[in-house]
This record gives structure tokens, C-alpha cells and sequence, in this order.
């Protein structure tokens, strides 16, 4: 950095971090602003950016053990403190400000950041400041690579059901898909090697929002559909929406919630893949809700109404 920048911020009494922290542990990368920053000011003052979720694969970590982290490593640091996020980097903007000259009060401040920091979101009146570190390190792929190493300690088991009992309880969205033959007479089923002898389910899965270039059910619907039965189908056609009574989920407070769509066959010659072992093609007229699954015979309820009050794919 330019000798004038440096000089004027180390002419400021207080020297602010903003960063969110989101690691097992303190990388060389953060170790290094830290201790630049201190060397620098009087005092140190350091805001964790704080979702207004609970955990997630973000910000898997609260901020009361990101204090912790810091004060293993730093601590003759006190002064930690979260600001929320917020959609909006102007008011973001001016609510760190607030929060700093509570706790700076006349004295001067410079914020600082690091790479890919807060710096291009931040709009409020406090001079800041981007250190270039000796070496980059991700705390992206610092996450990923914990997360894929499991550690045999008591510790690491309550951390597991510790993270767990964080988050709020949600459903599992899932997608199912009736598909239709050409004149709404038959429809295309799926078996799989876990249901029981001669019980069939209607086509689907869990939802993914991964699915370029657009990330809506109704993709998922044909990505099931082709992944499941190599069928094509036409546009799905929403019919419903249900909790499903599916076994593996009936111990637990977040239950499967599948929304429910009709589509018609437009081509493909249907075979079964994927965790589905057999598809048929069933008469719907024949169908009765004791062919199904338990999970699905509310399916097999909301198709047959849908078809009764004239509804067509």
C-alpha cells in the first residue's frame, strides 16, 4: 500500500476488523491481520458478520464460538462483537457505523478487511482499508475439507448434535410427478427394491437447487422424470402438495413435504433407473389406494381429485 495510506492509519486511535470468521480454526491469513491490526493501534476492535439464520453451510458456526476462536489465539482481545446482516449494504453500512462510535466514541477508527472482504459493500463514513496477505487460504475449502474428515473423540460427537439441535425445524422438499399417457388413461409407476412386494410409487425426489440454468421444481420434475424412467414429459401441471408419511422420517420433528405434479409422456421408451428398480404402465381406473406405498396413497387422493374435477395434461 501506498506510505501515505499506511501512515494515516496508524494515526487512528482504533483499529476495526470486519470479517465473519466462518472456520474450525484461525488460518495464517487471519492470523496475520490480527496482528497487523493490533501492532498498528491503540486499541482493536473486531465485528463478526452474523447471519440472521441458524446454521448453515455458510455460517455453520454461532458467533459466542467465533469469540471463542478468536480469544484461544488473541486473547488479550475484548472488545468482539457481531453486526447482523442485512440485504441492504446502505443501512448494513450505517448500522456498523453506529456500532462503532458506540464503542470508539470520539476516538478516530479504520476498518479493515482482507481479501474478498466487506470492503465493496461497505457505504458508511469510516476510512477503510484492504491488507493483501503473504498467501491466500479459502476458508470456503477449509470448510469442505473439514467437513469430509470425521474425527473418533466425545467432543467431536457433541459438536455433531450440538449443530444439529441448532437448526430450526423444516421440511424435506421433495417432487413426485403423475405422468400421463396421451389420453389421461394410464400412468407411468415406479417400484423400488425397499418398497414392499407389489407396492408401486409415483415418479420423484428430493428437491436440488442445483439444477442450471434454472433452479424451480418443474425442472426438477423433468430431471426426476428422465433420470428415473428416461421418459420426456411435457409441462408439469401442479396439483397439490402433502406431508408424506415416509418411515424413515416418522421418529423425527422434520418430515418430508412433497408437491405434487401431473405432466404428460411426450416420448421415450421407459426404463427404469436410478434407485427406481421397475416401471409400469398402470390403468388409472384400476388403481386402488392399497397398491401404494403408505407414502403415497395421499398422492393416489390428490390425482384422483384432480382428474375428477376435470383437469387434463
Amino acid at each position: 500500500m501506498p506510505l501515505e495510506v499506511f501512515d494515516r492509519a496508524r494515526a487512528c486511535d482504533v483499529g476495526v476488523i470486519v470479517g465473519r470468521f466462518q472456520v474450525p480454526r484461525l488460518h495464517s491469513e487471519h492470523i496475520e491481520l490480527i496482528r497487523t491490526v493490533k501492532e498498528r493501534h491503540l486499541r482493536t476492535l473486531i465485528f463478526l458478520g452474523t447471519p440472521q439464520t441458524r446454521v448453515t453451510k455458510r455460517d455453520p458456526l454461532e458467533f459466542k464460538l467465533r469469540r471463542q476462536m478468536l480469544a484461544e489465539v488473541f486473547p488479550d482481545i475484548d472488545d468482539v462483537y457481531y453486526v447482523f446482516d442485512h440485504p441492504d449494504d446502505e443501512i448494513w453500512s450505517k448500522k456498523l457505523d453506529q456500532l462503532i462510535s458506540h464503542h470508539v466514541g470520539e476516538h478516530t477508527a479504520v476498518l479493515y478487511g482482507s481479501r474478498d472482504s466487506f470492503i465493496s459493500h461497505y457505504h458508511g463514513r469510516y476510512p477503510t482499508l484492504e491488507l493483501i496477505p503473504q498467501r491466500n487460504v479459502s476458508g470456503t475449502e477449509l470448510r469442505r475439507v473439514t467437513a469430509n474428515v470425521s474425527r473418533a473423540s466425545e467432543d467431536f460427537r457433541a459438536g455433531i448434535i450440538y449443530a444439529t439441535e441448532q437448526q430450526y425445524s423444516h421440511p424435506w422438499t421433495t417432487i413426485d410427478v403423475a405422468i400421463l399417457n396421451e389420453d389421461n388413461t394410464k400412468v407411468l409407476l415406479g417400484h423400488k427394491a425397499s418398497d414392499p412386494a407389489g407396492k408401486v410409487r409415483f415418479i420423484g425426489g428430493f428437491v436440488r437447487t442445483g439444477l442450471a440454468p434454472v433452479h424451480t421444481l418443474e425442472r426438477n420434475v423433468r430431471a426426476e422424470a428422465s433420470e428415473e424412467t428416461h421418459a420426456e414429459i411435457g409441462e408439469p401441471k401442479y396439483i397439490g402438495s402433502a406431508v408424506i408419511d415416509d418411515w424413515r422420517y416418522r421418529n423425527d420433528e422434520n418430515k418430508i413435504m412433497t408437491v405434487f405434479f401431473a405432466a404428460k409422456h411426450v416420448f421415450g421408451a421407459v426404463q427404469a433407473d436410478d434407485d427406481i428398480e421397475s416401471v409400469q404402465w398402470v390403468e388409472l381406473a384400476k388403481l386402488k389406494p392399497a397398491d401404494f406405498v403408505d407414502g403415497h396413497v395421499v398422492l393416489h387422493g390428490l390425482l384422483t381429485a384432480w382428474l375428477e374435477a376435470g383437469n387434463r395434461v
